[in-house]
């Protein structure tokens, strides 16, 4: 520039040195199967809650690793596949530090036969002394409460009451009618012609036919189990959705999630006749007549929100409405289907 603040810009192009880098690639002999990307030098800890469930409920693991290397590009341990727990996909929770990274993993015991969260691995592969490292965790003993199961009841057919043979003892005197005070027409109609009179004679018989009409479908219900779940599956169902009404007015979504998912598995649970923890897409849908379109998402939908597995994103209240909208709906359907 100059004395009087003029200035000039020239473009001017500037070399550098180059720097020559050896890229390795990490080794793939003696790789261990729960390697998940990581490399550097970690630590990992893992935690189990609660401890003490019923068959069916949620236990949530908690995946802390830390240290320095590539943290972001570590994915989830993996938790042994069982056939006594029932897995969903890990999500990944805010760290308090760029040094450490924390997944959260919901998985469900399907009965009382549990005993212990299986052990859980981590690898990585150690940039320093250039070999794999892993780190093991657990198993975590838990306490599953056995939920229990109603039974069926089979009450005893009552004898037949024995006749008895009518005997004629003998004939009595018949006598002459006595003159009647006061003649009337034989077309005139008595007391016992009029309307009181007959329903006061056949609400004996109307009500013995209730009582045995009750009795019946008493000892129905009570040999037959899976009926009687049947008709308890809409009342069931409708205190929960009468839940997720207030959780949707006041826009707790945790509230409103919880209810809408006890309400599909209490209807689902009692109109199936499926045991606590046996509710689940794959066995509702094979037990439809037809693919159900409304029935997935509403599975999938509740279950990525009840335990935040989807974008992390809040819904909006308009979304928790729709929901709302498609569960009355498609149990309204699902109770006017044979199956």
């Amino acid at each position: 520039g100059d004395f009087f603040g003029r200035q000039e810009t020239r473009p001017m192009i500037l070399d550098c040195n180059k720097l020559d880098v050896d890229v390795q690639p990490i080794p793939t002999a003696g790789r261990p199967e729960s390697f998940t990307g990581g490399v550097g030098i970690f630590d990992f800890d893992v935690s189990v809650g609660p401890k003490k469930v019923k068959a069916g409920e949620p236990i949530t693991v908690k995946m802390r690793i830390a240290g320095n290397g590539n943290i972001e590009k570590i994915t989830p341990p993996l938790i042994k596949d069982d056939h006594h727990f029932k897995l969903y996909d890990a999500r990944t929770l805010p760290a308090s530090s760029p040094n450490e990274v924390i997944f959260e993993q919901v998985i469900i015991p399907k009965s009382d036969e549990v005993k212990a969260v299986p052990e859980i691995a981590f690898s990585y592969f150690n940039s320093k002394t250039a070999d794999f490292r892993t780190i093991r965790q657990g198993p975590f003993p838990v306490e599953i409460e056995a939920v229990p199961q109603q039974t069926a009841q089979v009450i005893a057919a009552t004898p037949n009451a024995v006749l008895q043979e009518t005997k004629v003892l003998g004939r009595d005197i018949v006598y002459l009618k006595p003159l009647p005070e006061k003649w009337k027409y034989a077309g005139d109609a008595g007391w016992y012609h009029s309307l009181p009179a007959q329903i006061l004679l056949i609400s004996p018989a109307a009500l013995l036919a209730l009582i045995g009409g009750s009795l019946a479908r008493r000892r129905r219900l009570e040999n037959n189990v899976a009926l009687a779940r049947r008709q308890k599956a809409p009342k069931a169902s409708r205190k929960h959705v009468q839940r997720a009404e207030q959780a949707l007015k006041k826009q707790d979504e945790a509230a409103f999630y919880q209810a809408a998912w006890d309400a599909l598995a209490d209807y689902f649970g009692h109109r199936l006749n499926l045991p606590p923890g046996d509710v689940s897409l794959p066995v509702v849908l094979s037990r439809l007549p037809k693919e159900h379109e409304a029935i997935e998402t509403l599975f999938s939908t509740i279950e990525q929100r009840r335990y935040g597995l989807g974008s992390g994103a809040e819904p909006a209240k308009e979304e928790m409405k729709q929901m709302l909208k498609l569960l009355t709906s498609t149990l309204s359907k699902c109770e006017r289907m044979k199956l």
